[in-house]
């Protein structure tokens, strides 16, 4: 999959320097929450009226939890405090019913980091936080299950993890499973060479042999990040 541009937590802190107004509060708001640009935008007043936050992500159908700092949660108080509860946080000053575009925020945000020579996206924000997570958590799994991915693969690819380089890591190991006694073969050494062996043994009894692979490449990744 397409990994989304990575920024540090000081072009974090540049960009936030220098966005203005509800930009600077919409930015503040995507690196804390991890939230996807699309449901951030989509909050309504309601949502935001207590801090935790609780949002229903469109994409992965399920609820979210996050805590904001008090700086950021005071800023949104004074921006919705006029408001009522079903109106947008973000609303579009064109169309107030509706909710600032995306396009709209993401043009606003490349201006400011195209002249501090900072290559992002709105989606940016959302990678740093997964790296930030990982940075305290540890474990690939436990960012997967923070940021509602379905696969482990999505989250690898936010925290910049080269899957090829750990199949083959794990490649010796996994390699013992796939052959019958007295038998030997080459050791897999990547993705492609290991799919056509996986999809001749999973048809056997067993179970999948795929899935202990897949057990093992996070067991010696987890192991090594600690």
């Amino acid at each position: 999959m397409k990994r989304p541009n990575s920024i540090s937590n000081s072009n974090a802190q540049q960009l936030h320097l220098w966005l203005p107004g509800r930009d600077k509060i919409i930015f503040a708001l995507a690196v804390q929450s991890g939230l996807r640009i699309s449901d951030l935008l989509s909050l309504h007043v309601k949502d935001v009226r207590i801090n935790p936050i609780t949002v229903y992500e469109t994409k992965s159908k399920q609820f979210r939890t996050f805590a904001i700092n008090n700086e950021l949660f005071d800023l949104l108080k004074k921006l919705t405090q006029w408001k009522n509860d079903d109106e947008y946080v973000f609303h579009s000053e064109r169309k107030p019913q509706k909710p600032i575009h995306r396009s709209t925020y993401h043009r606003h945000l490349k201006k400011i980091a195209e002249w501090l020579e900072i290559d992002c996206s709105a989606h940016s924000s959302r990678k740093l936080y997964a790296q930030n997570a990982f940075s305290e958590l540890g474990e690939v799994r436990k960012v997967q299950k923070l940021m509602n991915h379905k696969s482990i693969l999505t989250t690898a690819a936010y925290l910049d993890i080269d899957i090829a380089n750990i199949v083959a890591a794990a490649a010796p190991q996994s390699d013992q499973l796939l052959q019958k006694p007295g038998q030997t073969s080459a050791v897999a050494t990547d993705i492609k060479s290991l799919k056509p062996v996986v999809k001749i043994k999973s048809t056997q009894k067993g179970g999948s042999v795929w899935k202990k692979i897949l057990k093992k490449i996070i067991s010696i990744f987890n192991t090594s990040s600690k």
